[in-house]
């Protein structure tokens, strides 16, 4: 009694703890995760623990179900040998005993544990299908911990495996990628190229016998180029005044190229204020770039208006404490004003906004606007009557974007930049109103970006871009999951047909997560000779020798056109990617500036690359 006493409690103080378990929403890592097209391919902690606390209560229960039962078979045991040990007492030999007690109790006790863990097992399967429909309500919150979870990919088609696998040097202990073929037996199948090659130089460092902390080395920061350069006194002189801004009573003349880097520094160690940015306000200005205007008031913003009444060009980025009063300075303020970029002006109503759209009239050449909810249509209505000029729109996170408003933004005639992103969730922009936009401007652009209009699909590239834009140069389709690889492939391949000398400068389709190799490969036979600048983030389904491509390398060791004039490349969360891929890239693109392979992990620092070619993301032996 008292041990099924204990396991009623015990069961009872389990149910406990299972009611009381709180499950809160997804976490932010997964969340991120999702978000870039991460799978994650072994379960979570909790699912473990959860196995594992199961398997170790039925393997208590079969323990305990065991013992009593061994129990009670060995009462039983004694009592028949009593009763037999009386009944034989004449005969001499036990052979001639109807069942002996050495034969039938080893076999009935196996038999009574296999039933007892058969019932056992039975009973807890039978719970957990009783609690399963307790716990479907939280599958949401538990999703990352699938095995097959896709993040958001819109194809069901796995990411393909790797051809590479990392290994670590028995030598010197550094970190090398290897084929998957490769004979891992034998001793040299350990060692990395470094070692194998006899340079002594790449052994790994010693342990450090010495407790005691070191002392803290800088190293050099390398340039945009990646070298290593003694830096000008031009720009020593600007980081020392950006060091001390705060000491800083006047610039003097020293130019708008060296105001722009101070600004840019200040902003970034968050130092512009309202006593800095007196330090770029004067009558003689004709652009003005502030980056981090969140401790900028707006008195200090009023300032602009009173004090560079001869501006041309205006930026103001984070500018959230700006008021309808602030832009109505800039109204009567500023009459020369052809270029107006604001992020943030949240607090200025719809009369200021057309007030300010009426005064700047004909000569407004570049409008660009983003994170604004009280830009409506009626705003929108007024920069197209008064603006007819305009050659460059940018919208970004506009609340009250809508299909409605793409249809006010056809009656400009000169646009040749467009930008219509990340518009409000739940008001989609609908692939119709995309395609009657491009047929009226799409003929003279140069420049489109759609990221964040998840509604855009193939029908967009086939019967929009490829039938009215003929001279894009520019191709921003971040996040557009609609787009399938097939669409991609068809809307190059003909564009190469219908236009064989152009080819795009810039293309983005990071998180387009269906494109494939064959995209890629229809891309670089139309761009290969121009691009400048691919990015190709979490396409997680391009493979190996869809990378190689980017370098000239085709299947079936066929050589193309590589991208000569490549200076950026981004290939981050792209599992494929590997230090054969990057051997290629650094030898077969001189012009590669830029790499980035964040969440690549079968990069290693074993390749050696060139100086200038700078690499962001990548895990090494330091």
């Amino acid at each position: 009694m008292d041990r099924r006493q204990h396991r009623q409690e015990q069961t009872q103080n389990q149910n406990r703890r299972r009611e009381n378990r709180v499950r809160g929403p997804t976490s932010a890592l997964s969340s991120f995760l999702q978000e870039h097209g991460i799978r994650v391919e072994n379960r979570s902690r909790r699912r473990i623990v959860q196995h594992q606390q199961e398997r170790s209560h039925v393997q208590h229960a079969v323990e305990t179900s065991m013992q009593e039962e061994q129990v009670q078979t060995e009462t039983v045991t004694e009592t028949r040998t009593a009763e037999r040990s009386s009944q034989v007492q004449e005969t001499t030999s036990i052979l001639y005993m109807p069942e002996t007690t050495a034969e039938s109790t080893p076999s009935r006790q196996r038999r009574t544990r296999s039933a007892a863990a058969s019932n056992v097992i039975a009973r807890a399967s039978k719970g957990k299908k009783r609690r399963k429909g307790k716990c479907e309500s939280d599958e949401s919150d538990n999703s990352e911990d699938e095995d097959s979870n896709d993040a958001g990919t819109s194809s069901s088609r796995q990411p393909p495996e790797p051809r590479t696998r990392i290994a670590f040097c028995t030598k010197c202990n550094n970190r090398f990628s290897h084929l998957l073929d490769r004979n891992r037996n034998s001793e040299a199948a350990q060692l990395c190229p470094s070692c194998l090659s006899g340079n002594s130089a790449a052994a790994g460092p010693k342990p450090d016998r010495n407790p005691r902390a070191k002392k803290r080395r800088f190293r050099a920061v390398p340039s945009s180029g990646g070298i290593v350069q003694v830096l000008s006194l031009q720009d020593i002189c600007i980081n020392m005044i950006a060091k001390y801004i705060d000491e800083v009573e006047e610039f003097g003349e020293i130019g708008t190229e060296n105001l722009d880097k101070i600004a840019k520094i200040i902003s970034r160690n968050r130092k512009l204020n309202n006593q800095t940015v007196r330090l770029f306000l004067g009558p003689m200005l004709r652009e003005l770039s502030l980056y981090d205007c969140a401790y900028v008031d707006r008195h200090a913003l009023m300032n602009i208006g009173h004090f560079c009444f001869n501006l041309r060009q205006l930026k103001l980025i984070y500018c959230g404490d700006m008021t309808s009063e602030v832009l109505d300075t800039y109204s009567a303020r500023l009459q020369h004003l052809r270029s107006v970029e604001f992020s943030g002006p949240y607090l200025v109503l719809e009369d200021s906004w057309i007030k300010f759209i009426k005064s700047l009239g004909v000569r407004l050449e570049r409008f660009v606007l983003s994170h604004c909810f009280r830009f409506n249509t009626a705003c929108m209505e007024a920069l197209t009557e008064h603006c007819p000029n305009l050659q460059a729109l940018e919208l970004s996170h506009i609340s009250k974007l809508n299909d409605a408003w793409l249809d006010i933004i056809g009656k400009f005639k000169h646009l040749k930049v467009l930008k219509v992103a990340w518009p409000a969730e739940g008001v989609p922009i609908a692939p119709k109103s995309v395609i009657h936009l491009l047929s009226k401007v799409g003929h003279q652009l140069t420049e489109l970006s759609l990221p964040g209009c998840t509604e855009i699909n193939d029908d967009v590239l086939l019967k929009g871009i490829l039938e009215h834009c003929p001279h894009l140069k520019v191709l921003n389709l971040e996040e557009c999951d609609a787009v399938s690889s097939e669409g991609m492939e068809s809307l190059f391949t003909s564009w190469k047909l219908a236009h064989p000398t152009s080819g795009l400068e810039q293309l983005n389709v990071s998180r387009c997560r269906r494109l494939e190799d064959g995209a890629i490969k229809a891309i670089l036979a139309h761009s290969a000779r121009t691009l400048t600048y691919l990015n190709l983030h979490s396409v997680n389904h391009l493979t190996a020798g869809g990378l190689e491509m980017i370098a000239g390398k085709y299947e079936k060791d066929k050589e193309g056109e590589p991208c000569r004039r490549l200076k950026s490349l981004n290939v981050s969360f792209v599992r494929a990617m590997d230090d054969f891929v990057l051997k290629r890239l650094s030898t077969h693109c001189p012009e590669l500036k830029s790499l980035e392979v964040w969440g690549c992990p079968q990069l290693t620092g074993q390749i050696t690359l060139p100086p200038a070619l700078q690499i962001h993301g990548r895990e090494s032996n330091e």
